[in-house]
C-alpha cells in the first residue's frame, strides 16, 4: 500500500475529471475513463487503479466481460458492475446505430 497513490493525493491537475475539463473526454485513457465510472475507490485502490487493472488485458476483454448488476466482478460490487455494463451496452448502442445511420451524433 506504500505506492497507493490515491486520487485525492494526485496533483489537481493530473486528476481524471480535470483532464477532462481541460482536454475534453478523448483525452484521457481508457482506465482514466473507467475511473470516472467507478468513483470512488475503495480502501488501499484508487478508482484509477481499479480502471487499469480492468484494461489490463484490453478494451475487448472487458467488453466481453459478463456485466451483470449483483454479481460481483473482481473487487467490484454490484453497484459498479452495473454502471459498467450500462456504459458498454450504451456503447454498443451508438456503435450499432452509427453503422445504419448517416446523421450525425447530436450534442
Amino acid at each position: 500500500m506504500a505506492d497507493h497513490l490515491s486520487i485525492a493525493d494526485m496533483p489537481v491537475e493530473e486528476r481524471p475529471r480535470e483532464r477532462m475539463k481541460r482536454g475534453g473526454a478523448a483525452a484521457l485513457s481508457d482506465a482514466e475513463l473507467l475511473a470516472l465510472i467507478i468513483e470512488p475507490g475503495r480502501r488501499g485502490k484508487s478508482s484509477l487503479d481499479i480502471g487499469r487493472e480492468l484494461v489490463a488485458d484490453g478494451l475487448l476483454a472487458l467488453a466481453r466481460q459478463e456485466w451483470i448488476p449483483g454479481k460481483p466482478v473482481g473487487s467490484l460490487g454490484g453497484g459498479r458492475v452495473a454502471r459498467i455494463g450500462a456504459a458498454l451496452e450504451l456503447g454498443r448502442h451508438i456503435a450499432a446505430q452509427s453503422m445504419t445511420s448517416s446523421e450525425p451524433a447530436q450534442r
